[in-house]
């Protein structure tokens, strides 16, 4: 008996820790695939979210990006985020979004051999660090960026650009 009672234990606590965590499936993209995913949002602004599951600093904060998230789609501000990690680790990307951002932020894992091309599409005088956010306006046009752990006030400058003169990191 002590033994079902265990195993009636286990899986209570298992799902008790599962709780509010929504399953992300992490989509694989190329470079082309991202460019086109941008274009897509033309006409409304954008803040784009790089990071990685292997980044420290990135899984530490997801939990409050998923809040600004959730904030700037409120305001009309669509948020894109993509991981840097590679394609075989998209399960564990999928529940770490799943844990840590509560299926609030999107799941796409860039496949790219041109890092290179990555960076300057987003940014030419980004350098490549994570975590990293980028800021649209309407016309697709890069009007703020910042590089380094996000905090409220920082993702409110990046949303201020939105409207007004650029911000650079």
């Amino acid at each position: 008996m002590s033994r079902i009672a265990t195993v009636l234990a286990l899986a209570v606590f298992l799902a008790a820790g599962s709780a509010g965590a929504q399953a992300v499936r992490p989509k694989v993209i190329s470079l082309a695939q991202l460019r086109a995913n941008l274009k897509q949002h033309q006409g409304r602004p954008l803040l784009v979210h790089v990071w990685a599951s292997w980044c420290a600093p990135c899984v530490d904060e997801l939990p409050l990006v998923a809040q600004l998230a959730r904030d700037a789609q409120a305001r009309g501000i669509a948020v894109y985020s993509v991981s840097l990690d590679q394609p075989a680790a998209a399960a564990h990307v999928g529940w770490v979004l799943g844990r840590k951002a509560g299926g609030a932020l999107g799941g796409d894992i860039l496949r790219t051999d041109d890092a290179d091309a990555f960076i300057a599409h987003l940014d030419p005088d980004w350098e490549g660090e994570i975590p990293a956010f980028f800021a649209y306006d309407r016309a697709g046009k890069l009007r703020g960026a910042h590089v380094g752990e996000m905090t409220r006030k920082k993702f409110e400058t990046l949303v201020k650009a939105l409207a007004g003169a650029p911000v650079k990191k």
